[in-house]
């Protein structure tokens, strides 16, 4: 019907070419036959499906045949500072990936002495904002909201949407586990980062060890969380625990503070903020 309205043609006669988007495609069950249909029918149209749930894209064998998969990540530092005060170092940016590749750190110490003139001298600076970022930044909702009980409130509710709405999508998921999945995700906000027993946990949950690898696979496809092995052979890797580790530190600062922070030391709690936020930007490079 679009492209009778809008071209005067039929899907198989269309001699333009054309870009079809579609938001919010989880919504649509049929969605990837849809784009399945229109793929192997015309050479003409470019489609870009998006969608608010990770797992509608990752659990979709006829799609993942002929997309190109894209991942939108949490904000980093670098770009909540354009977001919230229209300002950017790309020159930091650039320096730090040839500090991490190279080991060239001259350059990273020009240009963080010059970022951090630059906003002591931003009148719209906030000197708390980094603390802010920690705890409540990754998403753009930080830039245009100052009510932090609020803004956990907001990451809470989004987590909760994807455990309750999206993994229940997924076949043979049941209640049972649904409930485990919001304890397992509170059990690691409220962990010192590190090495993750399965078995512990499975005890924890009083369920079985093969059933808490399941669900720890779910979440990581959900993009809430990723894992990272022990560094060293493939022997080792095999043997040592994986890490877990949070999309971004505000989820696990809000998941902390939903379930009442039990770490009382604030330098220590701001350390394990800290390394999960490292954690998560070495981890989106790597992914890129």
């Amino acid at each position: 019907m679009y492209l009778n309205n809008q071209f005067n043609t039929q899907l198989r006669l269309l001699d333009k070419e054309i870009f079809l988007l579609i938001d919010e495609s989880q919504y649509d069950k049929n969605w990837s036959m849809s784009g399945k249909i229109i793929y192997d029918s015309s050479e003409k149209i470019f489609m870009v499906f998006t969608a608010s749930s990770a797992l509608n894209l990752e659990y979709n064998a006829d799609a993942a045949r002929r997309m190109f998969k894209r991942v939108v990540t949490p904000l980093n530092y670098n770009e909540h500072l354009k977001l919230k005060y229209d300002y950017s170092n790309i020159n930091l940016g650039n320096s730090l990936v040839s500090l991490i590749l190279n080991g060239e750190e001259q350059n990273v110490i020009k240009y963080e002495n010059e970022m951090n003139r630059d906003l002591i001298n931003n009148i719209k600076y906030n000197f708390n904002d980094w603390d802010e970022y920690l705890k409540y930044g990754g998403f753009p909702i930080l830039a245009r909201k100052i009510n932090f009980r609020r803004l956990s409130t907001n990451i809470v509710d989004m987590i909760e949407k994807v455990v309750n709405t999206d993994m229940v999508a997924i076949k043979n998921f049941t209640f049972e586990n649904q409930t485990n999945s919001n304890r397992i995700l509170r059990y690691l906000a409220l962990q010192n980062a590190g090495d993750l027993s399965q078995n512990n946990l499975a005890k924890y949950l009083k369920t079985s060890q093969a059933n808490v690898k399941n669900i720890l696979d779910i979440l990581e496809k959900t993009h809430l969380i990723f894992s990272i092995e022990a560094y060293g052979t493939s022997s080792k890797r095999m043997k040592k625990t994986k890490k877990y580790y949070f999309a971004t530190s505000s989820i696990r600062n809000a998941l902390s503070e939903n379930s009442g922070n039990i770490i009382n030391d604030i330098k220590q709690y701001d350390g394990i903020l800290l390394e999960n936020y490292v954690a998560s930007i070495l981890f989106n490079f790597t992914q890129r």
